[in-house]
């Protein structure tokens, strides 16, 4: 599942949250990287840097980008100034800017690589010719 999904699906089970993942306190809420965790069945228990690889998400440590709304591109999250990649640029544009998580899986749509869609599909189809030769 491509991140910019996996942000829209996750939305769908709660309110959007301000600094923080998720509702600490057993509510519904989360950020838009806390959605996404939540639609792959992430959620409490997590280690966001395992999870970006086992998703195929690694390349928002890597891309460098300058901010949609306010075009910085050094970042401001929880009150600290940090480097311009994507998964940076996630929490600063949910908790500073007055968009959705849609909004964000939106953007993030348009600078996920290309390559992505082609990878996911390729894993889904191994994925199922492997069950078929081990069921078949």
């Amino acid at each position: 599942m491509k991140l910019s999904e996996a942000i829209k699906l996750g939305s769908m089970t709660g309110p959007m949250l301000k600094g923080r993942l998720w509702d600490e306190e057993g509510g519904t809420g989360s950020c838009a990287l806390g959605a996404a965790m939540k639609a792959v069945g992430q959620e409490r228990n997590y280690y966001l840097n395992g999870l970006l690889k086992q998703f195929g998400w690694w390349w928002i440590e890597e891309t460098r980008v300058s901010c949609p709304v306010c075009h910085t591109t050094t970042p401001l999250v929880d009150g600290i100034t940090y480097s311009n990649t994507v998964r940076n640029m996630i929490p600063h544009i949910n908790n500073y800017h007055n968009v959705t998580r849609e909004w964000i899986a939106d953007w993030v749509a348009t600078i996920e690589p290309v390559e992505m869609e082609q990878q996911v599909a390729t894993t889904t189809a191994n994925n199922q010719r492997e069950e078929v030769s081990v069921n078949g």
